[in-house]
């Protein structure tokens, strides 16, 4: 399933993300994603019904990234991007690592272990 993400401002938009989001299995406790989905797009969005908030997932170099899309403020949903996070409830701001970059979240977004082999990913 696809969407899209368009930023604006006073009503002209500025860009568009296309976000692809993702129905993650469970493997040993481990969510599970087909590694090929990865491949022609700068991140995706993993969802399994225990999850309240989608998990962000990215490759950089040769790992994966994935931090929960939930705002460590107000527990508000972030709204994703190549390169950064933002809360629609209070515009906390958050690197694609899910660092805080400006507040007022003080602490990072909740960040999971991944690893992967040659066709899945898997997150914990």
């Amino acid at each position: 399933m696809s969407g899209g993400i368009c930023a604006g401002f006073m009503g002209v938009t500025t860009g568009c993300t296309s976000v692809t989001y993702l129905e993650a299995t469970v493997v040993d406790d481990a969510l599970v994603i087909a590694k090929d989905q990865l491949l022609e797009v700068d991140f995706v969005l993993v969802k399994h019904a225990k999850l309240n908030t989608p998990i962000y997932l990215r490759k950089k170099d040769d790992q994966y990234l994935a931090v929960l899309l939930e705002c460590t403020h107000k527990q508000c949903e972030v709204r994703p991007g190549a390169q950064l996070l933002k809360c629609p409830c209070h515009g906390s701001e958050f690197d694609s690592e899910g660092h805080v970059l400006s507040g007022p979240a003080e602490q990072d977004l909740h960040s999971f272990n991944t690893w992967h082999n040659e066709r899945q990913i898997f997150i914990q």
